[in-house]
């Protein structure tokens, strides 16, 4: 109830007393999984990684890892651990090949290690389970920090652009793409570790667009 108010500092400090107080109780597992969302909005990603962690050892069900393991990746992404984050992600698909979000998370970290095709494929893949991306709007998911929101949706945009036959699509889908990284480059403060690949992706969507544009020779 306190999460739902807003008042996540203070949900973490009720957890942590309840699971010291009964550690072997059922409800820790759910506990250590509440606890970690809270750490989560508040921006605690290593302590986040640690209550995972500690979920992940009490959890059977493939589907509930699947999400664990999405949600643990989400937080070594954002605490700049990108290689464990791609491992993550790799791991939850492999739990629940259907979890749209996970493939989704899986192409914003291949994209910031570096794999910009890895990414597409990913994000490609992402496309047939949500194939209008509305999971990444839902109002049960929320990003951390909140402006990856639209590098998620610039990695789908890039992955219809290079996907469609139609050249008009491709260069609506392009277009589209470099809006959702202009976006993101708008809010991104000056630390944000992936603003100078944010910015390379803008210019190559913004080359792709304006390529498709020009008139084509006979």
């Amino acid at each position: 109830m306190l999460s739902r108010v807003d008042q996540d500092e203070r949900a973490v400090e009720v957890l942590l007393d309840a699971i010291a107080f009964a550690p072997h109780h059922p409800s820790v597992n759910e506990a250590l999984f509440a606890l970690a969302v809270c750490l989560a909005r508040l921006g605690r990603s290593e302590q986040e990684i640690l209550a995972y962690g500690q979920w992940l050892d009490r959890e059977w069900s493939r589907e509930h890892r699947a999400i664990g393991l999405s949600n643990l990746a989400e937080a070594f992404m954002a605490a700049g651990r990108i290689d464990e984050a791609v491992r993550s992600y790799r791991d939850a698909t492999v739990h629940a090949h259907d979890n749209a979000l996970a493939h989704w998370g899986l192409a914003v970290a291949l994209d910031r290690s570096g794999d910009p095709a890895g990414a597409l494929e990913a994000a490609r893949a992402a496309l047939t389970y949500d194939p209008d991306a509305a999971q990444i709007d839902s109002p049960d998911v929320f990003f951390v920090p909140a402006h990856d929101r639209f590098w998620y949706h610039a990695v789908g945009s890039m992955a219809r652009a290079a996907t469609l036959q139609d050249i008009a699509l491709q260069r609506a889908h392009w277009q589209r793409a470099a809006l959702y990284w202009q976006q993101y480059l708008d809010v991104a403060p000056l630390d944000d570790r992936w603003v100078s690949i944010a910015r390379l992706r803008r210019s190559h969507c913004e080359q792709r667009a304006d390529a498709l544009g020009r008139p084509r020779p006979r």
